[in-house]
């Protein structure tokens, strides 16, 4: 079972290692995917921590959510801390 940080980075690793140069094209014309994720506040925390690749114990320290609140999540590029 995956804690949510490790399931982020982990799907974002799966993704980086199956780019393959010849796909560049194929990228480009790639449009970007929506989801909307429905959850406690905390849970919503923590998976925003996977994106922000923090240690998803520091999720009380990212803005509270307030109910039916949407937040836009993309990955960063940093390493883990």
């Amino acid at each position: 079972m995956y804690r949510t940080t490790e399931l982020v980075l982990s799907l974002e690793h799966e993704l980086s290692n199956s780019y393959d140069a010849s796909k560049e094209e194929e990228e480009k014309e790639r449009k970007p995917w929506l989801c909307v994720l429905v959850a406690h506040g905390d849970v919503l925390q923590i998976v925003q921590t996977g994106f922000k690749k923090m240690d998803g114990t520091t999720h009380r320290s990212l803005d509270h959510l307030e109910t039916a609140t949407l937040r836009h999540l993309s990955l960063e590029n940093r390493t883990i801390h």
